[in-house]
C-alpha cells in the first residue's frame, strides 16, 4: 500500500469490523503510539474475540520476521492500515498474519489482529513473557549513596520491600569483594560530575543469594531541580553465569589437555596456534610459535607433505585424517615414530579450525618390528622361515601372472625398515653365504645301532667316512674291557660294507 493516500476513519473501521466478523478465532490487541500493547478501550466492540496478551508483537513473532512487523507498523501510521506475513515463535512452520488498523480518531488507539493457525500456541508463549521478571531497574540516591526512591523492578529483582531499602546505603547491599569497585566507581562519577563508569556488582537478595547487576550512575547533584544521583541497574545474572560456566569448562579442558600423554595443539583457519600443551613440546622438541608449521619443523621431510596435506584438508573441507610420521628432534634422543590424528572443528558445516594430536609410538613401533622379525625369521639359523619364504614366493608368482596377463601388478607392502633389518641380520650372521653353498657333499652325523658314530652324505649315495666307536668302559661305568660292559655301549666295532 506504499504510495496510497491515507484512508479515512470510517473506511478503516469498516475494514476492521469486516475482518473480525469473517475470522471468529482471531486475537485482538489495543496498541499505543509507541507500539506497546495497552488495555482494550470499552468503546471497541470485540464481537466475542479474545484479547491478545503481551507487551508487543515481538513477544510471539519469530525474530526473523521482526523487520516485516516494523515495516507494517510504519505503513499503518502512514496510510491507516497494513498487513504483515509472519511466522510465530512457537510454530515457525505455520503462516500467520498481523493486520494493523489506525482507529485513533474514534478510539485513541491502534488495533492489531492476529490470524492464522497456531495462534493458541502464541497465546501461551505470550503468557510466559508476561510473567518473566524485569531486567532493568532504576533508583534515586543522594550524595551519600543512600536510596531515596526505588521502582517496582528493583524490588522484584532483589526481593526487598521499599521500606527495607529506602534510607539505607547502597553499599550495605553490595558483596564485600565488590565494595572497593563500587566506591571507585562512585568517586569517579562525583569527580566527573557526569555519568560514572559502568560496573558489575553483586547485590544481596533478600533470600541470601547474590544477583549480578550492571550499575550506571548519572550525576544530577548540580541540578537545582533534581539534586540526586539516578542509578540504572540491569540484571546480568544469567550472562555472568554463562561466562562463569564457559571459564570452568576452559579450565577443565586445559587440565585434561595437560594430563594427556599425547601432544595436543589447537589451530584456527589461518593455521595459527590457539593452544598447545606441554607434552607437544616434549615430543616435537620445538618451542612456542605462532604458526603450526613452525611447531612441526622437526617432522622429517618425507612425511611433511602428507601431514601438511591432511591439515589443509581439515581446514578447507572439514575432513579428518590419521597418519604415522617420523620426528627428528634436535635433542640427542634419536628418531621418534609418532601417530598424528587431525580432527576438524566445524560450525554450521564450515571448518573453523582443527585439533592435532601427536602420540609418541616409538616403543610400540620398535616392539612391532621385533615381533615381525621374530615371526619372519628362524631364531636358530637367522634365516627367513618357511612361511615367510612361501608367502614371498606366492607374491612373486602372483606378480608374474599379472605381468603375463597384461595387468599392472600390485606392489607388496613391505616395510623398508624391516627389510633392511633382515638384510643386516642376514649379512652379520653369514646366512646368505651359507645358503649359496651347494648341499652336495655336506655330511650329517648319524648314530649306528652298535654304538658307532659315522657320517653319511646328504644325497644318501655313500656310506661316508668311518668314525671310531665310543669307548665308555672307564672307571665311571665300572667296565675294564668291552666284553665286560653291562651297558651295551662298549662292544667291539663292526666293520661297515
Amino acid at each position: 500500500m506504499d504510495g496510497h493516500p491515507p484512508l479515512d476513519g470510517a473506511a478503516i473501521q469498516a475494514q476492521l469490523d469486516s475482518l473480525l466478523d469473517s475470522h471468529p478465532t482471531a486475537l485482538v490487541a489495543a496498541i499505543g503510539a509507541d507500539g506497546i500493547f495497552v488495555p482494550m478501550p470499552e468503546s471497541i466492540d470485540l464481537h466475542g474475540h479474545q484479547v491478545l496478551p503481551g507487551r508487543s508483537a515481538m513477544d510471539f513473532v519469530a525474530p526473523d520476521d521482526w523487520d516485516a512487523v516494523i515495516a507494517a507498523w510504519e505503513q499503518t501510521r502512514a496510510v491507516g492500515t497494513a498487513r504483515a506475513d509472519v511466522r510465530l515463535a512457537t510454530a515457525r512452520d505455520q503462516a500467520a498474519f498481523i493486520h494493523y488498523f489506525d482507529v485513533c480518531a474514534s478510539h485513541d488507539v491502534f488495533v492489531g489482529v492476529l490470524l492464522g493457525p497456531g495462534i493458541e500456541a502464541a497465546l501461551s508463549q505470550v503468557g510466559s513473557f508476561d510473567h518473566a521478571p524485569p531486567r532493568v531497574a532504576r533508583a534515586l540516591k543522594n550524595d551519600a549513596a543512600c536510596f531515596l526512591e526505588v521502582d517496582d523492578a528493583t524490588l522484584q529483582i532483589l526481593g526487598w520491600s521499599a521500606d527495607e531499602m529506602i534510607g539505607r546505603k547502597s553499599l550495605e547491599f553490595i558483596h564485600p569483594d565488590d565494595e572497593k569497585l563500587a566506591i571507585r566507581s562512585w568517586m569517579a562519577m562525583l569527580a566527573a560530575r557526569d555519568v560514572g563508569p559502568r560496573v558489575r556488582l553483586r547485590h544481596r537478595h533478600r533470600d541470601g543469594s547474590w544477583v549480578w547487576l550492571e550499575v550506571t550512575n548519572y550525576n544530577y547533584l548540580a541540578d537545582s531541580d533534581r539534586r540526586h544521583v539516578a542509578t540504572e541497574m540491569i540484571d546480568v545474572s544469567e550472562e555472568v553465569a554463562t561466562h562463569q560456566a564457559v571459564r570452568r569448562r576452559e579450565r577443565l579442558f586445559r587440565r585434561l589437555a595437560e594430563a594427556l600423554p599425547s601432544g595436543l595443539v589447537h589451530i584456527d583457519r589461518d593455521r595459527r596456534v590457539v593452544y598447545a600443551n606441554e607434552r607437544l613440546e616434549e615430543i616435537l622438541g620445538t618451542g612456542p610459535a605462532d604458526l603450526v608449521d613452525e611447531r612441526l619443523t622437526t617432522v622429517v621431510g618425507d612425511d611433511w607433505p602428507a601431514l601438511n596435506a591432511a591439515i589443509t584438508r581439515a581446514l578447507d573441507e572439514g575432513a579428518d585424517d590419521d597418519l604415522e610420521v617420523q620426528i627428528k628432534p634436535s635433542a640427542p634422543s634419536g628418531m621418534r615414530s609418532c601417530f598424528a590424528k587431525i580432527r576438524a572443528l566445524t560450525e554450521d558445516d564450515e571448518a573453523t579450525g582443527a585439533i592435532i594430536s601427536i602420540e609418541d609410538i616409538t616403543e610400540s613401533a620398535q616392539l612391532r618390528l621385533e615381533l615381525e622379525r621374530r615371526a619372519n625369521l628362524d631364531m636358530l639359523t637367522r634365516c627367513l622361515n618357511r612361511a615367510t619364504v612361501m608367502s614371498a614366493l606366492e607374491a612373486t608368482l602372483s606378480r608374474s601372472r599379472q605381468l603375463q596377463a597384461g595387468q599392472r601388478p600390485s606392489r607388496p607392502r613391505v616395510r623398508r625398515r624391516v627389510a633392511d633389518a633382515r638384510r643386516r641380520t642376514s649379512d652379520q650372521r653369514g646366512t646368505a653365504r651359507r645358503l649359496r653353498r651347494p648341499a652336495r657333499g655336506r655330511r650329517v652325523p648319524r648314530r649306528l645301532p652298535d654304538g658307532h658314530r659315522t657320517a653319511r652324505s646328504v644325497d644318501g649315495r655313500g656310506p661316508g667316512r668311518r668314525r671310531p666307536p665310543r669307548r665308555l668302559h672307564d672307571q665311571r661305568n665300572g667296565c675294564r674291557a668291552p666284553g665286560e660292559c653291562r651297558h651295551g655301549v662298549c662292544q667291539a666295532p663292526r666293520r661297515l660294507g
